[in-house]
């Protein structure tokens, strides 16, 4: 459905994602409302060949709206973007692959009294002793390099 305009307003940077991200996911909703178990292709024929990109909403909320992908081959090092602009409150699991499979990043995040408490926890069930890198970019567009597992920022 919206994968590729979902692509290209995170690529085109800004405020743009964040601008059209609820507005986007309406078909969506309406999918859920009715019910259904796998999302549809397209909104218009209402067709589920169970295509790669009907997967569209699970990427979005793992690697856009919680903000977790690799920065680097094998998971080496963890990027953190989260776009905390979009919900007031957030508490969601993300699956890791590469070398920390099969663990997941747990990201939450609370906006108080204009702050944002975001948090991010690396849980390894692959047995990872070594610390994981993590490459925060804060909403303002800085990066900060930090080692986990466990981090806790206000943005």
């Amino acid at each position: 459905m919206s994968l590729y305009t979902l692509r290209a307003l995170s690529a085109a940077g800004g405020t743009l994602y964040d601008d059209a991200f609820h507005a986007i996911w309406q078909p969506w909703r309406e999918q859920l409302a009715q019910n259904l178990t796998t999302w549809c292709e397209d909104d218009v024929t209402q067709r589920s060949d169970c295509h790669a990109w009907s997967c569209a909403p699970l990427h979005e909320f793992m690697a856009e709206v919680a903000g977790v992908r690799p920065a680097a081959p094998g998971w080496a090092v963890v990027a953190f973007k989260p776009r905390t602009a979009l919900f007031a409150e957030f508490d969601r699991r993300v699956p890791l692959g590469g070398r920390l499979a099969p663990g997941v990043a747990r990201v939450s995040w609370r906006r108080r009294a204009g702050k944002t408490e975001v948090s991010i926890c690396l849980e390894m069930d692959g047995g990872v002793d070594e610390a994981v890198a993590i490459q925060v970019t804060f909403p303002d567009g800085h990066v900060e390099q930090h080692v986990g597992p466990l981090l806790a920022l206000s943005f």
